[in-house]
């Protein structure tokens, strides 16, 4: 395997756990009163890896909150919950989608809820 495909790879699963990361601290500040500082640092830090993506032309998308279906680019970890004729929503992002120059390279994980 050559470098530049190592790399492309690392790159890939570096910003994943990287939005990982930031989901976490999404969390964490929900609860905290809107003025603080932590706020302010994951909102920076959110900006500047999709300016990072931007350069190597990647991105990341989350599904969370559409009606699930096949042709989203997302595995529903769950799925085996649910019967057939349900109607889900992605509820949880666990991994985004990685797209690359409109192409998925990595697709996301997620759980999925009935829709009602």
């Amino acid at each position: 395997m050559d470098d530049s495909k190592i790399s492309f790879e690392v790159t890939i699963k570096l910003a994943i756990e990287y939005w990982k990361l930031l989901r976490s601290y999404d969390r964490v500040i929900s609860v905290l009163p809107p003025d603080n500082r932590l706020s302010s640092v994951a909102r920076n830090a959110d900006r500047k890896l999709h300016s990072i993506l931007q350069e190597a032309t990647l991105s990341l998308i989350s599904y969370e909150g559409q009606e699930y279906s096949a042709n989203l680019a997302v595995t529903a970890i769950n799925s085996d919950e649910f019967e057939g004729g349900d109607s889900l929503r992605v509820s949880q992002m666990i991994e985004p989608t990685v797209i690359r120059n409109g192409s998925v390279v990595s697709v996301g994980k997620a759980l999925v809820a009935v829709s009602y």
